[in-house]
């Protein structure tokens, strides 16, 4: 059996991470995004999202690069959020059956001011017989018909 290889990036609050007023906070994030965007469309990043277990939750983010161990590290430590001290990054390797996952291309936010609000009140969740809604579905789970939508809600 085949494996595709991926390494997966995860993003940890520093326990020391700087205090930012609001609007040193709102760059920060708005650059942490950009940099995202910038190696999606160079076709490094395969997907990320914050994790959100809550403000104690050390974990932050994930992101699942298609490089080597080695690369993703390099990569993700060029994010502005952990050149600033606000995050370290976990790089571990990653292997699946070849072909058991596919990715397509999606456009990354380079800014909050790209999110709608109530993505982050209430993202969509498909059945366990689904993979997850893209912008380019329209909202409709992966791999259904266009005529087959989401159903319920995250509770992440």
């Amino acid at each position: 059996m085949d494996f595709d290889h991926y390494s997966v990036a995860l993003l940890i609050l520093r326990p020391d991470a700087p205090q930012l007023d609001d609007q040193e906070a709102r760059d920060l994030q708005d650059a942490h995004m950009s940099h995202l965007a910038e190696l999606h469309e160079a076709g490094h990043l395969v997907v990320a999202g914050p994790l959100l277990g809550g403000q104690d939750e050390p974990f932050r983010g994930l992101a699942v690069l298609n490089v080597p161990p080695e690369r993703a590290r390099e990569l993700t430590e060029r994010d502005p959020a952990v050149k600033a001290g606000r995050f370290s990054v976990k790089v571990v390797p990653w292997m699946v059956p070849a072909g058991a996952m596919s990715f397509s291309s999606a456009r990354f936010p380079r800014s909050m001011t790209e999110v709608s609000p109530t993505a982050l009140r209430s993202p969509r969740r498909c059945s366990s017989e689904q993979t997850a809604p893209t912008p380019r579905s329209g909202g409709n789970c992966c791999h259904t018909p266009k005529s087959t939508p989401c159903t319920g809600r995250s509770t992440v």
